[in-house]
């Protein structure tokens, strides 16, 4: 199948893209039409599942506490509990809560269980403490 897109090229680049019309048309067809209650309602079915995180939640973490310990205290759970329920050890959960690097796997099998996202018990530069 031939390439219905054409470049515009500058210093060895792409710049520019020309598509046939009918593709244009196609791409544009009702964009700037949504309007502010879509967009919440899309915004709200994204979050679904999800409740807000309190304020004071939040100032801890933000203060420096460990994320996974402050939702696992907020969730009530004890760190034998959510360690059985992630699948992994106490000792494990602790180290975690206190800086360990932990897998991928671990970290989503944990906020699940604490019901959060996992880019909110994981920090900048990657670490979960």
């Amino acid at each position: 199948m031939k390439n219905r897109i054409q470049t515009i090229d500058r210093d060895g680049k792409p710049e520019y893209a020309v598509i046939p019309w009918a593709d244009y048309l196609r791409l544009t067809e009702g964009a700037g039409e949504i309007d502010d209650e879509t967009l919440y309602a899309r915004a709200k079915a994204a979050d679904e599942g999800f409740e807000p995180i309190p304020g004071e939640i939040a100032e801890r973490i933000f203060a420096g506490e460990a994320p996974i310990r402050v939702f696992r205290q907020w969730r009530g759970l004890k760190v034998k509990e959510l360690a059985g329920r992630a699948g992994i050890s106490p000792s494990y959960l602790s180290e975690i809560e206190h800086g360990k690097g932990a897998g991928v796997t671990t970290l989503l099998a944990i906020a699940r269980e604490l019901s959060v996202g996992i880019d909110l018990i994981v920090t900048e530069g990657g670490e979960n403490a």
